[in-house]
């Protein structure tokens, strides 16, 4: 997060992040367009921005993270992309998610995914 001036010369927050190795990552994901994706560390979402750019509309995106101004930023960065879901949660309990997508695979309209919250758009 960095400091900027807003209209009124006030410091604000502001949620900036850089991907790192993000086209080593790319490349090593060897992406599917119709896979589901999971990233427990959504951040900014540079990462996941490029994985959304290389999904169908039947790809799924599902982006992890307990900071809340973090998803906000997220949501922000991948507006365009409508096979996205959001969590608020922990990658630590990324379990939880996985089981459920055994689960509940053709169900994707649920608003509970074991015990995170999803943001569905």
């Amino acid at each position: 997060m960095l400091f900027k001036k807003d209209r009124n010369w006030r410091y604000v927050l502001e949620f900036k992040h850089k991907p790192v190795l993000l086209a080593e990552c790319i490349e090593g994901l060897n992406i599917k367009e119709n896979g589901i994706y999971v990233d427990g560390t959504l951040g900014g979402a540079g990462h996941s921005k490029e994985i959304a750019k290389r999904l169908s509309k039947d790809g799924t995106l599902i982006g992890i993270d307990r900071d809340l101004e973090a998803l906000t930023a997220a949501k922000k960065n991948l507006k365009e992309f409508k096979n996205v879901k959001y969590v608020h949660g922990n990658h630590d309990d990324i379990n939880f998610i996985l089981e459920d997508l055994r689960n509940r695979s053709s169900r994707w309209n649920t608003t509970r995914l074991g015990s995170f919250f999803v943001s569905t758009r």
